[in-house]
Order: C-alpha cells, then structure tokens, then sequence
C-alpha cells in the first residue's frame, strides 16, 4: 500500500492582501506557506530613513532588505491603537479598522510616502488606492490587519544582482512526516525585482512581502539536501523479507545506501539505493545488472512497516516484525 505524506502549506487568515500586492514568481512553486506565530520585529533596526552608503554607491540586497521590513508592515505589523476601532468595509462584509499609531503615518498620502523609501512611487500609490484594509476616518488612518506568519518552508537565499535588477532565489524546506522534520529537498522559488537607482539607492518598480522574511544566506546544517537523503535511506535501513510460494528472499540495507539481494541466502546481487528525495518515500535500487527499479516505504493494515514494489503487487516486510 503506497502512501504519500503531503504537508499542506498555507500562508495568511481571513482577509487576503492580495490586492495589496503583486509579484512574478518565474520559479515553480512547490508548495504554500505555514502560519505560525507572528515575527518578532520588534529589534528590526530604525527604517524611517534609507540605508546610507559610500557617496557614489549603493547595495541593492541591503534596500531589498529594508522593502521587506516596510512590507511586512504594510502587510500586518503597523502599529495600532486597538482601543480606538471603527467599522469599515472590505470585499462587502463590514470589518474592525484600528487606528494606526505608527510614527510618520496618520494619512493615507504618508502610507504612500512610506512604502515608496524603495519602491517606485507610482506602484505604492496603486496599491494603497486598490488596498481596501486602509482607510481614513475623519483625517486619521485606520488599518483592518491581516495576519501574516512565518513561512516554514523559506529554507535559505541566493541573491544575483545585475546592473538593474535583483534575482532572488528561495530554496525551499518541507516537513517530512516520517522523519518528524523539516529538510531541504531541492525545489527553488526564483523572483525578479526590476530596479532604478535613484539618489544612491534601489527603487524597485514593485514589492510584495516574501511571507517569513528572515533569510539564512546558506543551508541549515543537518537539514540540507544530503541530510535529507542519509535520514530517508535511514527509514529503511536493515533487512526485509518476502516468501514466493516455498523461496525465502531477503533485502539488506545498509545506512550508507548499500544492498545485498539474497533468495534462501544465497547472494543475487549487490547494488545501492537512492531516495527521491520527496515525501511519498520512493526509492530505487541500482546495481549492474538492473535500474530504477522503484519501490516505496509505506504501512500495512497494522501501520507496521513494510517496502511496496511492483505497484504494490509485490510486499516486503521487516524482519522479524511479522
């Protein structure tokens, strides 16, 4: 019996911001995002003012850094006053605004001003104009917050900068049920954010908030690809067993990948195992003489081990388990 573990990600509560923002994700996308406890920005450093640099430079990665900052506020972390509430309007159901308390921003034409620190003033202007979880009441701004957490599968960034344009690549982390952890497995997001420099800084022509935002610039040791590709081979290390009508044949798997193939004890042959490295737990095994011959780690009726191959036709269980 195959049996796929599929850990399904979601990013974002009960009002979307998707009008609030916009991006080209040119990378394929293998999964959403996991909501968890809102980030801590609290020790972010002091974003009211542009990054400085040396007269005559300027670091792109470092403005991107700061548009994430302002963006992740936009999307949930401006501060409010949540005594003072007015009812508004969004997508036609009526909705809690809260007054925004955070410094510098107490109208709609100061929100723009904020976000458009790095980003193209026309694009922050677009968006606060078509962003209904925003609004004025009598002169002051109010702000019907969406939540945004922690993105779980964000595992570490590349940055490839060009002349005006910032590349920016997100390899991806996903939980594996069996292994109770979360391991890199090779899928990438790419985005391109097109920029203009202007008075020694990046302007991006747009921004959205990558959910999460809080880069490791490499692999997280012990949760990298080979990582992940020891503990899966692990799952299914030692000796299974099967018998067709009156032979008894075995399959040795050792935690370096190794096989021995033996029927009533006599050595067949010898190869290695390979994982795929994804969370239905296939494998293959390779030697000599054959490859790519598939089979999966899955559970019987009892939820006791046990490796399917041939579409489930042909069974091996754990030695001595039965």
């Amino acid at each position: 019996m195959r049996k796929k573990f599929i850990a399904l990600l979601m990013c974002g509560l009960m009002i979307s911001l998707a009008a609030c923002g916009s991006g080209e994700d040119i990378g394929e996308v293998q999964n959403g995002s996991v909501l968890v406890d809102d980030i801590d920005v609290s020790e972010n450093e002091d974003i009211s003012e542009p990054v400085q640099t040396a007269a005559g430079e300027f670091d792109c990665i470092a403005d991107f850094n700061e548009a994430q900052k302002i963006w992740f506020k936009f999307d949930s972390g401006l501060e409010c006053d949540y005594e003072d509430i007015r009812q508004g309007d969004i997508a036609g159901y009526e909705a809690d605004f809260y007054r925004v308390t955070e410094p510098g921003i107490g109208t709609l034409d100061d929100l723009k001003n904020y976000l458009s620190m790095y980003v193209d003033e026309g694009f922050a202007a677009g968006l606060v104009d078509t962003c209904d979880n925003f609004e004025e009441f009598d002169g002051a701004l109010y702000v019907c917050p969406a939540g945004r957490g922690d993105d779980l599968t964000m595992g570490w960034v590349e940055y490839e900068t060009e002349p005006d344009k910032l590349i920016v690549k997100v390899h991806r982390n996903y939980y594996f049920d069996e292994l109770e952890d979360w391991y890199e497995n090779g899928a990438i997001d790419t985005y391109e954010f097109p920029f203009t420099v202007v008075d020694g800084h990046a302007k991006f022509d747009e921004m959205f908030y990558l959910c999460g935002w809080a880069p490791n610039l490499a692999p997280e040791p012990g949760h990298d690809g080979d990582a992940l590709e020891a503990a899966l081979i692990g799952l299914i290390a030692g000796k299974w067993e099967n018998y067709i009508e009156d032979t008894h044949y075995e399959i040795e798997i050792g935690e370096d990948g190794s096989y021995t193939y033996y029927a009533d004890s006599e050595v067949q042959n010898i190869g290695w195992v390979y994982s795929s490295r994804n969370d239905d737990y296939s494998y293959m095994l390779e030697n000599e003489e054959t490859s790519n011959t598939l089979f999966y780690l899955g559970k019987d009726v009892n939820e006791l081990p046990i490796l399917e191959f041939e579409n489930g036709n042909l069974i091996y269980e754990k030695e001595g388990q039965g």
